[in-house]
């Protein structure tokens, strides 16, 4: 089973990653004005707005399929595991 993902963190616009969004221009107009700073942030907004690649989700649907195949009971796992030695 596939979970859909948290949506995205925006460092430019959260308080907690951006001090200049929380405290505005006191912290420096200079910052706030700067095109080579409004260039990043169009280009990150920009990158957020690319799909995920095929490949990508692919490989996060082996990686569901592999963890939802280990067991999740730690007895199951240690009878498993003297299964496999008795084997050899």
């Amino acid at each position: 089973m596939t979970q859909s993902p948290p949506p995205p963190i925006d460092p430019l616009n959260d308080p907690n990653t951006n001090p200049c969004v929380e405290h505005g221009p006191e912290l420096g107009p200079d910052l706030i004005d700067d095109p080579i700073v409004e260039g990043l942030r169009t280009l990150y907004r920009e990158v957020l707005a690319e799909p995920v690649p095929d490949e990508f989700n692919d490989l996060l649907a082996q990686i569901d399929a592999a963890l939802s195949a280990i067991p999740t009971d730690p007895a199951a796992a240690a009878t498993d595991d003297t299964e496999k030695e008795s084997g050899s």
